[in-house]
């Protein structure tokens, strides 16, 4: 039993030793190039978060749809969630947006086509805010795509 203990000892006395010498060493990190892509898609995703924000989001917030198209709200898709993160992806994995033709995306044909959401607006508000929106998508349009990809 004696050797037991003082072997457990001598091992506990090593332990600083071996700790220190482990945190001396320089951290190395293998580099692939999927993780250089990884590092491009997130500064491209979070550029497409950024536009969407200024150029949709805003509008979506300012229409009304949170009322009923966030988590709060409980209508699928969450596109006008309080979180622009969470807004963003629902329009890309909804396919909200219609990248190569604007115009024929589903959230612009809701509102123009069934006047969804904007009931007891003047028409001439209705189509400021669809041609605000579909502005929006085409500034977004670029980044968007990438994002969608």
């Amino acid at each position: 039993m004696e050797s037991i203990a003082s072997f457990k000892f001598r091992s506990v006395s090593f332990l600083p030793l071996i700790l220190l010498t482990l945190s001396c060493q320089p951290e190395v990190k293998a580099i692939s190039l999927e993780d250089s892509f990884l590092e491009v898609d997130a500064v491209e995703h979070a550029a497409s978060v950024k536009v969407f924000k200024r150029e949709v989001y805003s509008i979506i917030k300012k229409s009304g749809c949170v009322q009923c198209h966030s988590q709060a709200g409980s209508v699928v898709p969450f596109f006008a969630d309080p979180n622009v993160e969470i807004s963003h992806n629902t329009f890309l994995n909804y396919k909200l947006v219609n990248f190569e033709d604007t115009e024929e995306s589903a959230i612009y044909l809701k509102i123009t086509k069934d006047n969804h959401g904007l009931w007891f607006a003047k028409p001439d508000e209705v189509t400021q805010r669809t041609d605000a929106l579909l502005n929006g998508i085409n500034k977004w349009k670029p980044l968007g795509q990438k994002s969608s990809i």
